[in-house]
């Protein structure tokens, strides 16, 4: 099956949000008590979204489908904590409001293409 461009387009949101994360790590959460899970779950997000990239669909291969559609799962998951620990930051003052904005929008962004990837293999399928 070819490569759906929500796929390519999820992968590469993902990437840009790592860096926008790391460069907010860099310059405001230095004393944000939730670094590491911050960092945790950006790393996180990103594996889970390239391991599902990396398994290739075939036609009639539940196992792989399921495989990936539990790969794009957790990568929301762990999207959905990233959001909610800016949000914490936000709240605190840590980070300023132009990088949590762009932070939160990848994120948002990124999790909406996840989500229609799965549809799209779902239906595809």
């Amino acid at each position: 099956m070819a490569v759906d461009q929500n796929e390519s387009k999820a992968v590469a949101r993902a990437d840009e949000l790592y860096t926008c994360i790391n460069e907010i790590i860099e310059k405001s959460l230095k004393e944000f008590p939730y670094v590491k899970e911050l960092n945790n779950c950006m790393l996180g997000a990103v594996t889970y979204i390239k391991r599902a990239h990396d398994k290739p669909l075939k036609y009639g291969d539940m196992a792989t489908l399921e495989r990936r559609n539990d790969y794009q799962r957790k990568a929301m998951t762990q999207l959905d904590n990233v959001m909610y620990l800016l949000d914490i930051a936000k709240e605190h003052d840590l980070v300023p409001e132009k990088q949590y904005k762009q932070a939160k929008f990848i994120a948002y962004d990124c999790k909406n293409r996840v989500f229609t990837w799965m549809r799209t293999d779902s239906m595809n399928f």
